[in-house]
């Protein structure tokens, strides 16, 4: 679940970040080189299109970064929680300056026409591109900080699996034994003492001597008594 979050929430928050990249790359040189009536019809026809668009993104991306907190301070995801939470401050920090910054001059903005603006309209201009640069940058770090969680995910060590071991690969002292046949031989989980399953896959027989079927032991230990706890517990522990 905590994935299928993570998924949701980058292609969201990707497309609010997609704004700082067209606008170093493209938009800032371009549209500091546009004349009155250009800017201000230009401003005018893309806040029509972004105030409708522009605040589902927002919505999504924030709703989406919210599940991924929860589901990361559930799981105990301590890094992936830093991490969203630094996207999160970054995010609520890049709106409250458009809200309270950019809002204002755009709307000084759509007053005025093509033919009628205001005498110091390269002023609005510049501090409109000024407040919008460092937004940006926010908004960008944010991103980056939402992308190296799940680098960190990626890198925590995985859970131990359960592992096979060969006959004859383990030393008498271990007091571990080995059913007949000569097979590979899988750990169960929480075993009684020398309590071990028959795998799939037979090995190479290690066997000093004697038939096919049957318990051997380690060299150096006895094979416990039918009627002995280790017999028992071997008993219940091999179907027949």
């Amino acid at each position: 679940m905590l994935r299928v979050a993570m998924i949701m929430n980058l292609v969201a928050y990707s497309v609010v970040a997609s704004q700082p990249l067209a606008y170093m790359l493209v938009l800032s040189k371009a549209r500091r080189a546009l004349s009155a009536p250009a800017f201000i019809e230009t401003r005018q026809c893309i806040d029509v299109v972004m105030n409708r668009r522009v605040p589902v993104i927002y919505l999504g991306a924030l709703a989406t970064l919210l599940i991924v907190l929860a589901l990361s301070a559930h799981s105990r995801k301590w890094n992936m929680l830093a991490t969203a939470g630094v996207a999160f401050v970054c995010l609520v920090t890049h709106l409250a300056r458009t809200m309270l910054e950019n809002v204002p001059i755009n709307s000084a903005i759509h007053r005025w026409s093509t033919t009628n603006c205001a005498e110091d309209w390269e002023k609005d201009r510049a501090k409109s591109f000024r407040i919008f640069s460092y937004r940006q940058v926010v908004l960008f770090a944010g991103f980056l900080s939402l992308l190296v969680g799940p680098v960190f995910q990626l890198l925590q060590p995985t859970e131990n699996r359960k592992s096979t071991l060969p006959v004859g690969r383990a030393e008498a002292s271990s007091g571990r034994a080995y059913f007949g046949g000569g097979h590979e031989l899988q750990r169960v989980r929480n075993p009684p003492r020398a309590a071990w399953l028959l795998s799939s896959k037979p090995a190479a027989r290690r066997r000093s001597g004697g038939g096919s079927t049957g318990v051997t032991a380690l060299s150096g230990e006895s094979a416990p008594s039918m009627t002995s706890p280790a017999s028992m517990a071997w008993s219940s522990a091999v179907p027949v």
